[in-house]
């Protein structure tokens, strides 16, 4: 049972060529939501019954591809008092999944077996900027503008139920904002005369205020199963190689690119919110992991006077502000499970070269920036209350 998913968007090459004077200006902008869906693995109520074993997933495997963007601006001696050549290309696309909610059995339950359940929202998503060339032989400006935003924001996901009593819960997958590859296409710049460029490329992906419950909101007389739940973990992003070269005097050109992700007020709970008389399962809860940025190679150079080559690299991480919780948010007479908790591990950054090459009075400004904050985050491993109950043997990796 899916809504959206394995949805596939690309943009063939885009080429600007101007052999005269005059603006030419290319928009392509993508938009997709995927909002306030709710999805039942079996029934909305269930007596005395026995779940299956289901599927159950809101927007997995996207795939945006953007355009290559080729830009040949050529000399024309047959206008004399010509103005200068205008070009701009703006790529953009928006994804949002936010207000879903997935169920893996049925809103209520009683005296019921829950079944072995997958839920996801968000994952697998793969996006790919194209390879930027840019080639001119006389005076211009252009700006090239790519913006990809990614917001998976206040799901809710059930691995069995709302309401559980007599009843038992499915090991169950649950899974929000996880498996994202982030990649951008070689840029490159080729001046033999006067102008500026300018390229922005931004990157925006939000995994936030989501709400995960092993089994259900809550439990009473029941056994909770042993459950993965998984938001934000596994984000790759790519840069490959970029090229900033000018060898004509007065020539400039400013390269910016921008990649934010955030992971941050997501909660989630092992087993149940309120749990009453009964026992939990051996959870394991993992948030943020795995956030691998790699750098192919920067070359600038400035070969020319009072030519500038400029270049800015922004990198942010953020994990915060996650509650989780290894059990429920209150026990009575209950027995907590042996749960793991891994969050903010294993940050991978590497560069694989930085070169800068001026003469003749060339100016370079070269700036990598990399912020990453793990802060604010709360980890109970069994309640946040308990009365009459016995916690678990968990472990916290963080």
């Amino acid at each position: 049972m899916s809504v959206g998913d394995n949805l596939k968007t690309a943009i063939e090459d885009v080429g600007l060529f101007s052999s005269r004077s005059g603006e030419s200006v290319s928009n392509i902008l993508l938009n997709f939501k995927f909002l306030d869906n709710v999805l039942f693995g079996d029934a909305e109520t269930m007596k005395n019954s026995s779940s299956g074993n289901d599927a159950i997933s809101v927007g997995n495997n996207i795939q945006n591809t953007m355009a290559n963007v080729g830009i040949t601006v050529d000399f024309d001696n047959s206008e004399i008092n010509f103005s200068t050549p205008i070009i701009v290309s703006n790529e953009s696309a928006d994804f949002t999944l936010s207000g879903n909610e997935l169920i893996g059995d049925a809103a209520s339950m009683e005296r019921s077996a829950a079944g072995k359940d997958t839920l996801g929202i968000g994952n697998n998503f793969k996006n790919s900027l194209g390879v930027s060339k840019i080639f001119y032989q006389t005076g211009l400006l252009v700006d090239v503008n790519e913006s990809i935003s990614f917001s998976v924001t206040n799901n809710l996901l059930f691995g069995d139920a709302k309401n559980m009593s007599y009843s038992s819960g499915g090991k169950d997958t649950i899974g929000v904002g996880n498996n994202l590859k982030n990649s951008i296409g070689e840029i490159s710049v080729f001046p033999t005369a006067l102008g500026e460029v300018r390229i922005l490329a931004s990157m925006n992906y939000s995994i936030s205020e989501n709400f995960l419950i092993g089994d259900a909101l809550s439990l009473k007389k029941s056994s909770a199963g042993d459950d993965i739940l998984e938001v934000g973990n596994n984000f790759s992003n790519v840069f490959q190689k970029i090229s900033n070269n000018n060898t004509s005097s007065g020539k400039s050109s400013v390269f910016s690119f921008d990649s934010n992700f955030t992971v941050s007020n997501n909660s989630l709970m092992g087993d149940a919110e309120n749990m009453s008389d009964s026992s939990s399962g051996d959870d394991v809860i993992s948030v943020g992991n795995a956030f691998n940025a790699d750098i192919a190679a920067i070359n600038n150079s400035a070969f020319a006077l009072f030519s500038l080559a400029e270049n800015t690299v922004s990198l942010k991480y953020t994990l915060s502000d996650n509650r989780l919780i290894g059990d429920a948010r209150t026990m009575q007479d209950s027995s907590g499970g042996n749960d793991k908790f891994i969050v903010g591990n294993d940050l991978i950054i590497s560069f694989s070269s930085i070169n800068n090459s001026v003469y003749s009075r060339g100016s370079i400004q070269s700036n990598v920036l990399f912020n990453c904050s793990l802060i604010d985050n709360i980890v109970f491993g069994d309640a946040e209350s308990m009365k009459n109950s016995n916690g678990g043997h968990d472990i916290i990796q963080l």
